[in-house]
């Protein structure tokens, strides 16, 4: 038994061993890399509405999205627009203000409309990516992309483009569909902006009675006060009532509004 087991020892190390070995340097030297990388990278702080204003503050944020199928829609005329004037009418004839989290692309097909809500001291216009693909998979059906590069892409073209068109650089960052995780935010931040993740849905996706996202939102508000909203088309049919409905009740209650 003796004899057999100083074979087996001495297989293991002559076989085996070295092997091992190079594979725990591998893995102990991978994870000083990355601690001592990581070390000297900034995370972005999450936007706070109780870090710049009051409990009875709310921040109305707005996503205008626009994907490649979207954009084909409506240049095929099954859309007529991804947007509710109405809704920017209401926000501007009752002086609320708001903030517009716009991809590049919904930008590009309306430049007029950015212009025009930059050109409004009430409103706010942030990055919300390029396209709207979804920087991690599962992300609401959503396309998504891999790549650091990509992903970077995503940001800084949308920077360009709405500096472009505004003449301000966007400060604020909302990932579509909200997907991420840490590394993304490593992206986010090396880009100087911070993330305003929407501390509660109002849930007007596809909804299209205005009194649920209404009361939805009350029933959240102790959550935190950044609602998100859409811009009231097929994808948010009853967004535009909903608004309406909410805001007097808002400011009955005691809110008053912000935008980031």
């Amino acid at each position: 038994m003796g004899i057999k087991r100083d074979k087996i020892i001495k297989k293991l190390k002559h076989g085996y061993l070295l092997p091992i070995v190079i594979i725990i340097l591998f893995i102990v030297f991978t994870a000083l890399f990355f601690a001592l990388h990581l070390k000297n990278v900034s995370m972005p702080i999450p936007f706070k509405a109780s870090s710049k204003t009051s409990d009875k503050t709310v921040f109305l944020t707005f996503d205008a999205d626009m994907t490649p199928y979207m954009k084909k829609e409506q240049k095929s005329g099954l859309v007529k627009q991804w947007y509710d004037p109405t809704l920017i009418d209401y926000l501007e004839k009752n002086n609320i203000q708001a903030t517009f989290f716009v991809t590049g692309m919904f930008a590009e097909m309306y430049p007029d409309l950015i212009k025009h809500l930059a050109a409004n001291p009430n409103f706010s216009i942030q990055n919300h990516t390029y396209d709207h693909s979804a920087f991690e998979p599962h992300c609401f059906h959503l396309s998504f992309i891999v790549s650091d590069q990509e992903k970077q892409t995503e940001i800084k073209k949308t920077q360009s483009i709405l500096k472009s068109i505004t003449g301000k650089t966007p400060t604020y960052f909302r990932y579509p569909g909200l997907c991420h995780n840490a590394h993304d935010d490593t992206l986010v931040a090396a880009d100087g902006l911070l993330l305003v993740h929407g501390e509660f849905n109002s849930g007007d996706a596809y909804m299209r009675k205005p009194e649920l996202i209404v009361r939805n939102i009350f029933n959240n508000l102790k959550r935190g006060n950044v609602i998100i909203f859409h811009l009231g088309t097929k994808k948010s049919p009853a967004t535009t009532d909903a608004v309406k409905l909410l805001i007097p009740k808002l400011k009955k209650s005691g809110y008053i509004f912000s935008h980031l």
